[in-house]
């Protein structure tokens, strides 16, 4: 929207002032409850494991001895196979969108 400020041929001093966005209408369907997409779910659930499972790997290691060495090297591969399953879901979510 454009007002003039100043009295009529008194000066050049218009300014623009944007219309607020409408927030509600971005952020929720037309039915005005807000939905969650089931591939959001998923992929926040893989996205924590993968974080436990490195978490867990991080605690494993820092202990050392025999455990270390016996639970470090399968813990890499849970975590490595979490992290793949997370990126497909995420490439999986995005040709959906398409």
């Amino acid at each position: 929207m454009i007002h003039n400020s100043g009295a009529a041929g008194a000066g050049l001093d218009w300014k623009y002032q944007a219309p607020a966005p409408n927030i509600a209408a971005i952020i929720s369907p037309p039915g005005g409850r807000a939905a969650v997409d089931p591939f959001t779910i998923v992929i926040s659930i893989a996205l924590l494991a993968t974080v436990g499972a490195l978490l867990l790997g991080v605690l494993v290691m820092s202990g050392g001895g025999n455990t270390d060495a016996t639970a470090s090297t399968p813990l890499m591969w849970v975590r490595v196979g979490l992290q793949a399953l997370t990126i497909l879901l995420l490439f999986l979510a995005l040709l959906m969108r398409r």
